[in-house]
C-alpha cells in the first residue's frame, strides 16, 4: 500500500540548503587574513640598517672571497631577489666545516646601509640549475676552493647596485 504523503512511497524531496551569512563572512575573513599574511611576507624592508657591523671571524684571514659578482632576477612572489656569486679559498691549516657572512649593502641616497648576515652556500652543480649546499655538507679543507652563492630577498631597492662588502663572521674549522 502507498502512503498518500509521499508520492510512490519515496521520501519527500530535501529542502533546498544555503549556507547562512556567517558562514560567508567567515569565509571572507579568513581569505582576506591569507592575503594580508602573504603581502606582509612579500614586502621589501627599506628601513635603515639590519644590524651592526659584525666582527670577522677569527679564521677569516685564512678565508679569501674573490670574483665577487652580483645579479637580480625576479621571483616567483613578483619581488626581486639579489644573487652575490663568488669563489671561497681555504688558504689556512683547518678544515672549514661551516661559515656565515655578513653582506653590506650601500644606498644610493647615503642612508644606513642594509646588512644581512646568513650561512655560506657552496654551488654544488650549476647545470641544469644552481644547487646549493651547506659547507656542512662538504667542507672545505685546507688549499682548496669552492665557489659560493648568496641568495637575499630584502634588500632595498635603493641599494647602489655595487657589489656589497661581504665578510665571514663566523668560522666553525676542525
Amino acid at each position: 500500500m502507498i502512503d498518500k504523503g509521499t508520492s510512490l512511497g519515496l521520501l519527500p524531496p530535501e529542502p533546498e540548503r544555503t549556507m547562512s551569512p556567517r558562514i560567508w563572512l567567515l569565509a571572507a575573513l579568513a581569505v582576506l587574513v591569507a592575503l594580508v599574511v602573504a603581502a606582509l611576507a612579500t614586502v621589501h624592508h627599506t628601513a635603515g640598517a639590519t644590524g651592526e657591523v659584525r666582527t670577522p671571524a677569527p679564521y677569516a684571514p685564512q678565508l679569501h672571497l674573490s670574483g665577487l659578482q652580483v645579479s637580480e632576477a625576479t621571483n616567483g612572489t613578483g619581488g626581486k631577489s639579489v644573487y652575490v656569486d663568488g669563489i671561497l679559498r681555504n688558504v689556512g691549516r683547518e678544515t672549514l666545516i661551516a661559515a656565515d657572512v655578513q653582506t653590506t649593502f650601500q644606498r644610493m641616497d647615503g642612508s644606513a646601509p642594509y646588512r644581512e648576515v646568513l650561512p655560506l652556500m657552496l654551488v654544488r652543480t650549476r647545470e641544469p640549475y644552481v644547487d646549493l649546499q651547506p659547507v656542512s655538507a662538504a667542507p672545505l679543507p685546507p688549499g682548496t676552493e669552492r665557489e659560493f652563492q648568496l641568495i637575499l630577498d630584502a634588500v632595498p631597492t635603493a641599494w647602489d647596485e655595487k657589489v656589497p662588502d661581504v665578510r665571514v663572521t663566523r668560522a666553525d674549522v676542525r
